[in-house]
């Protein structure tokens, strides 16, 4: 299993390495791209719910979507092995993929795209605030602007300088009960940031 997750029905979506599956009211579906031509691969990376109700698939091939029990293609991201994803509260869907940088769509379509030879590991962003945060598995952490997409290397979150942190290799996760981001390190263990400090686990 690559990847989970729960819709707002409570089914669950399962992504493998060979093909999706859905949990619904305690009955399997699996689906493969040999039956759905708008399922643009079978080796599934990542899997997100929208704001909205549509899922988002992420493959080694490109990127679907599941909507009204239809799946459809993004065409744009044919042939784009995509990692992550990820949904801000403007309704736009953050791509991340293995080697060619974010993708930031809107309506289905690409509205931006931040090129770097580099994968993408996570994307998250803190309640009450207008910075998307990515982790890159070699480039570290940047911050994102929600409002215009500008971006830059973050070397503070909170005030608090990060060079003590190996910025490298970082998977970063919100806490749904407060809002706040973890970033776990593989070499330099997990860290909890706060407006004041950060500490470590």
């Amino acid at each position: 299993i690559r990847s989970l997750e729960v819709d707002k029905n409570n089914h669950v979506w399962i992504g493998t390495e060979f093909g999706l599956s859905r949990l619904r009211e305690e009955e399997f579906q699996n689906f493969l791209s040999k039956d759905n031509s708008n399922l643009v691969g079978n080796d599934i990376r990542t899997i997100k719910e929208t704001n909205s109700g549509e899922i988002y698939i992420g493959t080694t091939n490109g990127l679907t979507y599941f909507k009204s029990e239809e799946f459809h293609m993004v065409k744009e991201m044919v042939g784009i092995s995509v990692t992550t994803i990820y949904s801000d509260k403007e309704n736009n869907i953050w791509i991340g993929t293995k080697q060619d940088g974010i993708y930031i769509l809107n309506d289905h379509k690409v509205i931006n795209h931040v090129y770097k030879k580099d994968e993408v590991i996570s994307i998250e962003y803190e309640d009450n605030s207008d910075k998307v945060i990515a982790s890159f598995r070699n480039s570290g952490l940047y911050e994102f602007n929600l409002s215009n997409f500008e971006h830059k290397i973050l070397d503070h979150f909170s005030n608090i300088k990060l060079n003590s942190i190996n910025q490298k290799n970082i998977i970063i996760c919100k806490s749904p009960s407060i809002g706040r981001l973890f970033f776990f390190s593989q070499t330099r263990g997990s860290y909890f940031f706060d407006t004041t400090k950060y500490e470590k686990y």
